[in-house]
């Protein structure tokens, strides 16, 4: 029953309908952005965080997700177009970081950036192992 088209549809207009009536808030992008990522749909999901970022750039988590979506949607492409992506990912990661230092998931995801990521995109052993010693400094408090 869960499954019929008639539910599905009507679950979709009632996502949908902040959209459609322009009363759309940075929240609903996030959430949106947030849910089209545990469905696997980066691309998607990146074009509403993004739209959540540009309403509320202060949210340190808007900006751990998109990151999170665009390295992701990075690992999919062929090299020669993620970088761009990957590039993207390390940004919004340190911004989530930058907006808020205590911000322990992006903490994590940009230590993990810069174990996984080359060096001419940003990538560190140093820079790691930092992040990892903040996050330990912070769980010791």
């Amino acid at each position: 029953m869960l499954n019929s088209p008639i539910i599905r549809v009507s679950a979709l207009i009632v996502l949908l309908l902040p959209l459609i009536s322009g009363a759309a808030t940075s929240e609903t992008f996030f959430e949106l952005g947030r849910d089209r990522f545990e469905r696997g749909d980066y691309q998607v999901a990146i074009e509403y965080l993004e739209h959540s970022v540009r309403l509320d750039p202060d949210q340190s988590e808007y900006f751990l997700w998109l990151g999170k979506a665009y390295g992701r949607w990075a690992e999919k492409l062929p090299w020669y177009k993620a970088l761009t992506y990957a590039e993207k990912s390390g940004e919004s990661l340190k911004k989530a970081v930058d907006l808020d230092g205590h911000n322990i998931p992006a903490l994590r995801a940009l230590g993990l950036f810069y174990e996984q990521a080359p060096g001419f995109l940003g990538g560190s052993n140093n820079k790691a192992k930092e992040m990892k010693a903040r996050i330990k400094a912070l769980q010791e408090q």
